[in-house]
């Protein structure tokens, strides 16, 4: 295992080190093509990834490792765009990006570059830090006892708070028609702080994920309860929250659930057919789900029939597998911008939507932002309309300051991911661990796929939700 460590180190560095080159070569001379260089980092870069495969299996026994599971989804959202453009060539749907084939080669290029920083990270975790998620958790344990019927009561108190200010933030967005109006039409989407109701659907949206995960994951640690009573709540949060028309935001809640059981009640975590099964199934509902979604949060009267005749279903499966799933397109696009173009404007952003509200209701001013994402496609479109894909970690930090910090930022990213994971392993039995767990997972997951913008909101959503349910828990004690 040892050798197996070392091979795999060395694989890493070395595709950091020819994707560098690649890519320094290409901007400062970009005329240049050697397409042995790209072959040679594909096979570098599978090599290593098959060798993650083999050695994180091996070693932890868990085929929902988290880095197991960035590696496999990088592998869908990179591999499978890079066979159908081999096959098929860029499709319609991409055609306004007028991305050169230089410019395909030089995006595989940075994607490679994020997944092996990304597992360069987790191979050179120091113990300090993976002991300083441990102690955080037996930390956690104590505040928040598994064995007290009181922190379960005060977990559900404050996932209905969350359920009753999404409910307030329905009724202050409706308009003609009601409430029953919005989840007909499927088109509530980025709406929140058109009328002053972003508070309700910002701590809300909060309290159901953290505290909704909290009461899932207690019900899985009782060995008495069914697995199907679980998942109640889940179930519930995904109904109430399609409105909102977010893809991931609505399904978070059955996500942040099947997490919890895997971590819960799969105590023998390597693969077998019947788990095996499981996850596909669970892959074939959400891209069925999201297939759906599309048509929904358009807000069309589409017929059901005509949703789902074979030529609309041809159409969405497309824009999914272009306009969702494939990243590879979005590191293309970048690269026809120069490193650091965006000079660190994204920057203000992080601190996210809650704090940046606050400075800029107190100071009257508009802070000087860009995202990525509609930086990379304004130049496209006339509309005054501020639309961007997803550009994920990499592209944003590559945008922002160059590609040795986006590098360096999925390095930290992956030395953090091996933290709470490995840091977490002892205590997985407490229900206050797996749900932090469990967020902290799924958070590091669309940073690194979706954007830096969205991290910090997620750690206010946690502490404000777990401050809230202590102070809950402690005040049924003290009236007990």
């Amino acid at each position: 295992m040892n050798f197996l460590n070392s091979l795999l180190l060395y694989t890493t560095s070395s595709t950091l080190l020819l994707g560098c080159r690649i890519a320094f070569v290409y901007f400062q001379y970009p005329g240049i093509e050697s397409l042995i260089a790209f072959y040679i980092l594909s096979v570098l870069s599978f090599i290593t990834i098959g060798l993650t495969f083999y050695v994180f299996l091996k070693r932890y026994k868990d085929i929902f490792n988290p880095l197991f599971v960035i590696a496999i989804s990088s592998l869908i959202r990179i591999l499978l765009p890079g066979l159908l453009l081999l096959f098929q060539g860029a499709p319609e749907y991409l055609s306004w990006m007028q991305i050169s084939t230089q410019e395909w080669l030089i995006g595989l290029d940075l994607s490679m570059l994020s997944i092996n920083g990304l597992i360069f990270g987790w191979l050179v975790t120091p113990r300090s830090l993976i002991n300083f998620f441990s102690a955080s958790a037996k930390w956690l344990c104590n505040r928040f006892p598994s064995d007290n019927p009181r922190v379960f009561l005060s977990a559900v108190v404050t996932t209905s708070i969350g359920f009753l200010l999404f409910l307030t933030y329905y009724f202050l967005q409706a308009k003609s028609g009601g409430i029953l109006a919005i989840f007909e039409s499927g088109s509530l989407r980025g709406s929140a702080e058109k009328n002053g109701s972003f508070r309700f659907s910002y701590l809300g949206l909060g309290m159901i994920y953290t505290s909704g995960t909290f009461v899932c994951s207690y019900i899985l640690s009782q060995k008495n309860k069914k697995t199907l009573t679980a998942f109640i709540e889940p179930f519930i949060a995904t109904v109430m929250l399609l409105p909102t028309g977010g893809r991931i935001g609505s399904l978070n809640p059955l996500i942040f659930g099947l997490t919890s059981f895997w971590q819960t009640r799969v105590t023998n975590k390597n693969a077998s057919l019947k788990r095996s099964m499981i996850l596909l199934i669970s892959f074939i509902t959400f891209m069925v789900y999201s297939i759906f979604l599309v048509n929904y949060r358009g807000g069309t009267n589409s017929s059901f029939i005509d949703l789902f005749s074979l030529e609309r279903l041809a159409e969405m499966f497309e824009s999914l597998v272009w306009g969702d799933i494939a990243i590879l397109p979005i590191y293309a696009l970048s690269a026809t911008h120069a490193p650091g173009i965006m000079e660190g404007k994204t920057y203000p952003l992080i601190p996210g939507t809650l704090v940046n509200s606050f400075i800029q209701a107190s100071s009257g001013q508009t802070l000087n932002t860009e995202i990525p994402g509609v930086f990379l496609v304004q130049s496209f479109f006339t509309s005054d309309r501020q639309w961007g894909p997803h550009t994920g970690m990499f592209v944003d930090i590559y945008l922002n300051s160059g590609i040795i910090y986006a590098i360096v930022g999925c390095v930290i990213l992956g030395c953090l991911l091996r933290g709470i994971y490995e840091g977490s392993l002892k205590y997985l039995n407490a229900p206050i661990v797996v749900t932090v767990y469990t967020m902290l997972f799924w958070a590091f997951y669309w940073i690194f796929f979706e954007s830096i913008m969205s991290s910090t909101d997620i750690l206010y959503r946690i502490v404000i939700s777990l401050s809230l349910q202590r102070f809950i828990f402690l005040t049924i004690r003290r009236c007990d």
